[in-house]
């Protein structure tokens, strides 16, 4: 793991070998996730949701069983704030 700064304009230096190289961005769970593989890129933006549920599901589970409602409820707020 590695530690940059954004500069005052939200620019972070990733160094000179990612220079002129297509990177791709997902934005998930308040965190960003930043690669050069295309392939990876689409499956973690198509799969953020469901990762999302899973870590609620479990969160459930510590707490207890909730209603199907207020596990709805809770999917739909959180996708509200999060996307």
């Amino acid at each position: 793991m590695e530690t940059r700064k954004a500069d005052r304009k939200g620019r972070i230096y990733l160094g000179e070998e990612f220079s002129g190289k297509k990177l791709y961005v997902i934005r998930a769970f308040g965190s960003l996730f930043v690669t050069e593989d295309e392939d990876k890129a689409k499956e973690i933006e198509k799969r953020k949701e469901e990762f999302l549920k899973n870590e609620i599901e479990e969160l459930l589970k510590l707490l207890g069983e909730p209603s199907p409602e207020e596990v709805k409820e809770v999917v739909r707020r959180s996708r509200q704030r999060r996307l």
